[in-house]
């Protein structure tokens, strides 16, 4: 379970109230491919958008028609 110290508040210009999850980065190109991919699916597949009326990508593309499939991690 995320706590609040796993968090930092955005920088100016990120927009208001944005937070992000601080969290350590492998050193390693291998390891930190697999954290790449995680965050994909959790950008493209879980976290909602504000601009796209706060669905994530996926849902957005579902909804216009583009897209039929279900994100698979």
């Amino acid at each position: 379970m995320r706590k609040p110290r796993d968090y930092k508040v955005s920088e100016p210009g990120d927009g208001p109230g944005a937070l992000y999850q601080v969290r350590d980065c492998p050193w390693t190109v291998p390891e930190l491919n697999k954290e790449l991919i995680g965050w994909e699916f959790i950008y493209n597949c879980v976290r909602p958008h504000h601009c796209l009326d706060e669905k994530t990508p996926l849902q957005f593309l579902k909804d216009q028609g583009i897209a039929n499939v279900d994100c698979i991690l």
